[in-house]
């Protein structure tokens, strides 16, 4: 190999590293706006305690898919949240279940047909799932604090599928030293190991 070819290899392999440098920043600039857009959008458009059933339109398959590949158009056109299936009654203990990737609050349907309804009323949190997991946590979180705020419970249980369960750990931590009372917390199928 002669001397200029050594020379332009050289300032070829300098240059793609400054253009993938560049790149690189370019993306993480654009996922920032994203996750502060979808941030934004989360503070400003939830659900918290709003009574529904499984059978909700906003729980269909193309709202899901809609979740998956765009979460800010879901989050404003479909309304993440903490939703309830039946009137907050106090004598009973909510049951919160959060779904996994690309899935929705039918999900549970069979779990939650045959939760025993004398002690435990059931609520599901919707979100999307093509968010990140640390902002839909924190939407969580927020959703929780409002329902909390309205209607004082004490106490929670959570149950949660695949990427759901990873949802609802960092929920967890992110709210261990609150008062709210959570005494069981299960989880079906959580990737824990990425």
């Amino acid at each position: 190999m002669n001397r200029f070819a050594l020379i332009g290899l050289l300032a070829m392999s300098l240059l793609s590293g400054c253009v993938f440098r560049e790149w690189n920043e370019q993306h993480e600039q654009r996922l920032r706006t994203h996750d502060e857009r979808i941030a934004a959008s989360f503070a400003a458009v939830t659900a918290a305690g709003k009574v529904t059933n499984l059978s909700d339109p906003r729980f269909a398959a193309g709202n899901v898919r809609a979740g998956m590949k765009a979460p800010y158009d879901f989050i404003r056109n479909v309304g993440p949240g903490v939703y309830f299936l039946e009137k907050y009654d106090p004598a009973r203990i909510p049951v919160l279940f959060v779904h996994g990737i690309d899935g929705s609050p039918d999900n549970f349907k069979y779990l939650i047909e045959r939760l025993d309804r004398q002690g435990f009323q059931a609520w599901v949190y919707y979100y999307p799932s093509g968010a990140r997991l640390g902002l839909i946590a924190d939407h969580l979180s927020h959703a929780v604090s409002q329902v909390e705020l309205h209607y004082r419970m004490p106490t929670l249980v959570v149950v949660a599928h695949s990427m759901g369960g990873l949802v609802a750990r960092e929920f967890l931590l992110q709210r261990q030293s609150d008062r709210l009372h959570v005494p069981l917390f299960i989880s079906l199928s959580t990737p824990w190991g990425g």
